[in-house]
């Protein structure tokens, strides 16, 4: 299931990374991909995993997969821009490498603090 989710996560982070800078607003590809999540959260609301469908495991980790890239690509994209607009001296790797600094920094600090019993 992880090699559907990453090999469409992958593919689609390309596809939307380009899609979203030349042809079409990013505001639109944000709109589709929420609507995608949305419809694909209700699907796994309602959906009961059967034993005798194991492709739809593959399909919903693909679709998962879709929803990531978009999110993934489109804030990373805004958020770059906006530090470049913000701070006209920062350069945008050093932007990037801080949304990762702090997403790092978060995950480690509620994985230590979280109660397990």
């Amino acid at each position: 299931m992880l090699v559907s989710y990453g090999a469409v996560s992958a593919v689609a982070s390309v596809v939307v990374g380009h899609v979203s800078a030349t042809h079409i607003r990013r505001v639109y590809v944000v709109i589709s991909g929420a609507t995608f999540n949305a419809g694909l959260l209700l699907v796994l609301a309602w959906w009961t995993p059967a034993s005798d469908d194991p492709a739809m495991f593959y399909v919903v980790a693909g679709c998962l997969g879709l929803c990531d890239a978009i999110w993934q690509t489109q804030t990373n994209s805004e958020y770059s821009l906006l530090v470049m607009f913000f701070w006209p001296l920062c350069v945008w790797p050093s932007a990037l490498s801080n949304v990762y600094l702090t997403e790092g920094s978060l995950i480690f600090y509620f994985y230590v603090y979280n109660v397990y019993e």
